[in-house]
């Protein structure tokens, strides 16, 4: 067995203390405003944040994505805009657009807000600039889809962080300074299925039942 792996130990997450620097060394050091926390092992799965913490700075971005909700629709209109069977969609155009009823209302999401430091997501206002812009024309786009979304109204916006990676790919790997870290994210928006899934893997990898991905060899 691996010298870094071993039993796993659990931790408490709070709110609001935030992991500002790691000190790597044989076991790490995660030094927080609230005191430290040493640790064998550690999974960074921070994804669009914090991407000095674990490596990406020059090869993963964060972005801010943006999604709109409708009003509740007839269940006749739902059908004639060929959404009866319920199923979530994306279309295959770029910017692709993204979509899922909730109950009788439909959940679209398009668009990306490019930023120059991830810190921005912290003070990013949907309602001004390129994020509002950006915006505007999604609602444009889903009210051209089909006529009798020609008048739709929109009862709430709003956005969320994503990680994108180089070539789209995941980043599942060891930390570029320990074999005892394991570095998790840049999903490019398709985080709610794969962090699951990943997530599970990372677990084995830790405590040695699994290797890590080929593709990140």
């Amino acid at each position: 067995m691996d010298a870094t792996c071993g039993p796993a130990a659990g931790a408490l997450l709070f709110e609001y203390c935030s992991v500002e620097a790691t000190d790597f060394g044989e076991r790490l050091g995660l030094r927080t405003p609230r005191g430290a926390i040493r640790a064998k092992q550690v999974l960074f799965a921070t994804n669009a944040y914090a991407l000095e913490l674990t490596g990406l700075q020059e090869r993963a971005e964060a972005t801010f994505t943006l999604a709109l909700a409708t009003e509740e629709l007839p269940e006749s209109v739902i059908a004639e805009i060929g959404l009866a069977d319920r199923k979530p969609f994306y279309t295959v155009d770029l910017p692709y657009l993204w979509g899922r009823l909730l109950g009788n209302a439909i959940i679209f999401g398009s668009g990306l807000v490019h930023l120059d430091d991830w810190r921005e997501l912290d003070t990013l206002d949907i309602y001004a600039g390129s994020a509002a812009e950006l915006l505007v024309r999604l609602q444009k786009r889903i009210r051209s889809l089909h006529p009798r979304l020609a008048q739709v109204a929109f009862t709430h916006q709003w956005g969320g962080p994503i990680c994108i990676a180089d070539e789209w790919q995941p980043v599942f790997e060891h930390h570029p300074q320990s074999q005892n870290a394991i570095v998790l994210g840049a999903f490019s928006g398709h985080g709610v299925a794969q962090s699951v899934y990943l997530g599970s893997w990372a677990a084995e990898a830790l405590l040695c039942k699994r290797p890590l991905p080929s593709w990140c060899e």
